[in-house]
């Protein structure tokens, strides 16, 4: 039986989907701005975190950073984030979710073609930990952040992703320059050989 939040949940910012408690989602509109989506802050981490058999999240944000405290939550299979404006990089310790299916971070597409705050994006590199946990991961999808350093080798321990995308990043191949990198769904993806795609710019 799914506990019930322990701060009230927002209806007209986000809804739930499947069930009124295992299933989190933005209210998702067409046109919909940022003066109308959530901000992710403490008020919303102690609502997600009152949810502790949560398995599925789906958020349109306004701004904030991603917060580590989720990595809490256990059960978390699927994890789906638009965004007008984040800061920060990808929590470590999010690594401890061995369920985990799929995540899939990226600026919102109305986003893209208004004048957002250069200082928006999520940063930093991928962190080794979700390599070295997350071995159930299928979907790693992170295009057009501002992640950036070496992809850790970790990565290729990851046997069961099916489809990583890291489009628009600024990683750094193994010539030392910069490159973008995309594995597109293949039955068996092999994350080494998708690494071996990166191509200076």
């Amino acid at each position: 039986m799914c506990q019930s939040p322990k701060a009230p949940v927002p209806a007209a910012s986000y809804h739930c989907r499947r069930h009124p408690c295992c299933s989190i989602c933005t209210h998702l509109s067409a046109g919909c701005g940022p003066r109308c989506l959530l901000d992710i802050d403490s008020k919303l981490v102690e609502s997600l975190l009152g949810l502790p058999r949560l398995e599925q999240l789906y958020l349109v944000v306004n701004r904030g950073s991603l917060p580590p405290q989720l990595g809490a939550l256990s059960r978390m299979r699927d994890l789906w984030i638009r965004y007008w404006c984040l800061n920060g990089g990808l929590p470590p310790n999010w690594g401890l979710w061995r369920d985990i299916l799929e995540i899939d971070i990226q600026p919102h597409q109305e986003s893209r073609t208004v004048t957002v705050n250069a200082a928006c994006g999520v940063t930093g590199g991928l962190p080794s930990e979700w390599g070295l946990n997350m071995i159930t991961i299928k979907k790693l999808v992170l295009p057009n952040n501002k992640l950036s350093g070496r992809l850790p080798p970790e990565v290729s321990s990851l046997v069961k992703l099916q489809d990583l995308d890291l489009m628009g990043n600024r990683f750094t191949g193994a010539q030392s320059s910069p490159c973008y990198c995309h594995c597109l769904r293949t039955p068996t993806c092999d994350a080494c050989r998708c690494l071996s795609y990166c191509r200076p710019l």
